[in-house]
C-alpha cells in the first residue's frame, strides 16, 4: 500500500480534470508547436489546424522548400516572420508571429539553419521565441550542434 500510496501522483489521471479560467482582466497568449514532416502530403490540414486554433506564435520545424511556398499562404495572418533554411532543404525551422518583434530588434537564424530566434513583443513584455530542429543524438550530430548553438 505504501509503494502504491507514493507512485499515486506519478501516474496518469484516470478521471477529468476541471480546467481553472482565466481572470477576465488576463491576456492569454497562444503558441503552436509543429514538427510539419519535410514532405507533408497534407499541407492544407495543417494550415487549416494554424486556422482553427490561431495561436498568437507558431514554431515550425522541418520546414522544406514545399513548406515556404504554403506558409506563404498565412502572410497576412503572421505578418512576423523569419523561416531558417537547413543545408539539406529539408531540417528548417520557421518563426510565424501575428504579435510584432521588439522595436529596435531582429529575427535571426542560427549559421546552418537549425534554430530561429526572435524577440516578441506581447503588449509591452519581451520574449525571446526560439524554434529548434536538431539532428538525432546518435549516430547523428546533435552534440556538435549543442555545442555550436551555445558558443
Amino acid at each position: 500500500i505504501a509503494s502504491f500510496a507514493t507512485t499515486l501522483s506519478a501516474l496518469p489521471r484516470l478521471w477529468p480534470v476541471q480546467a481553472d479560467a482565466k481572470p477576465a482582466d488576463q491576456i492569454v497568449y497562444s503558441l503552436l508547436q509543429m514538427n510539419l514532416r519535410y514532405d507533408n502530403p497534407t499541407p492544407k490540414k495543417v494550415l487549416s489546424l494554424i486556422g482553427r486554433t490561431n495561436p498568437d506564435v507558431i514554431t515550425l520545424d522541418e520546414v522544406s522548400e514545399m513548406w515556404t511556398t504554403e506558409l506563404g499562404y498565412i502572410t497576412s495572418a503572421y505578418p512576423y516572420r523569419i523561416l531558417c533554411p537547413y543545408p539539406n532543404g529539408v531540417f528548417g525551422v520557421a518563426l510565424l508571429s501575428r504579435r510584432p518583434f521588439v522595436a529596435g530588434t531582429g529575427p535571426h537564424c542560427e549559421r546552418r539553419g537549425a534554430m530561429a530566434i526572435a524577440s516578441v513583443d506581447f503588449g509591452g513584455v519581451s520574449a525571446d521565441v526560439a524554434a529548434i530542429h536538431l539532428s538525432w543524438p546518435w549516430p547523428r550530430e546533435q552534440s556538435w550542434q549543442i555545442g555550436e548553438l551555445s558558443e
